[in-house]
């Protein structure tokens, strides 16, 4: 049986409307899943950035460093402010001659060294009161500081004597400028009767100690740097 024209047209139509919502619900599901996609696709390139494991390095490296500089200024001074007395060598037999002094700075502490000749005299070193005066004379000696440090030799001398002769074993000066730091000046304070004396002026009554090195001839008083 024939079917007729108008009804023919009307199937048609619907069948068209019906392939083109078919490939429209396709076409969304394709787009859909791109979308998606591309996100997912993203988060690698996020998750692999370099700025959280430099942080942390950089973290540890300041950690280091700050322990490094702690080590570095917790060291102590080795010393104290009681009267040091160290005795002469048993081998020591006769006056022994003052050569050369020296005042230095190195590694957070001034020193004042003196030298002898061949052998070692007794030292004592003890702060003192105001005024300082001359062995011998009793004349008052002037010496720049806060503090003022007694340095004692037993039995020395910065000459020594043959008969009427007199030969001078140290010939630099009687005063001498420290650094700039703790030591102000070291000034001669006395050469009478195998009693040598000189006097530190510091900054403040600070710790010292009393290094004898007796293979070099010397002692040297150490005090912490200003």
């Amino acid at each position: 049986m024939a079917i007729p024209t108008r009804a023919f047209r009307r199937a048609a139509r619907v069948a068209v409307a019906t392939v083109a919502l078919g490939l429209l619900v396709a076409g969304c599901s394709d787009a859909g899943d791109q979308v998606v996609g591309d996100p997912s696709a993203s988060k690698p390139s996020t998750s692999t950035s370099g700025a959280e494991p430099s942080t942390t390095s950089t973290s540890g490296a300041a950690d280091t460093t700050s322990t490094s500089a702690a080590t570095t200024t917790t060291q102590p001074f080795d010393g104290g402010t009681d009267r040091m007395a160290i005795p002469a060598p048993a081998t020591t037999q006769e006056v022994v001659s003052h050569t050369d002094l020296a005042i230095t700075a190195a590694g957070g502490e001034e020193r004042i060294t003196f030298g002898f000749e061949g052998a070692l005299p007794g030292v004592i070193v003890d702060y003192v009161a105001r005024p300082v005066r001359e062995s011998g004379s009793g004349d008052e000696v002037t010496v720049e500081g806060a503090a003022v440090l007694g340095i004692r030799f037993e039995p020395a001398s910065s000459a020594t004597l043959d008969g009427e002769d007199v030969t001078r074993t140290y010939t630099g000066p009687d005063r001498v400028p420290g650094p700039g730091g703790t030591v102000a000046e070291v000034v001669r304070t006395g050469d009478f009767e195998a009693v040598y004396e000189w006097a530190a002026g510091l900054a403040a009554e600070v710790p010292f100690r009393v290094d004898v090195d007796a293979a070099g001839s010397t002692v040297t008083i150490v005090v912490p740097a200003r």
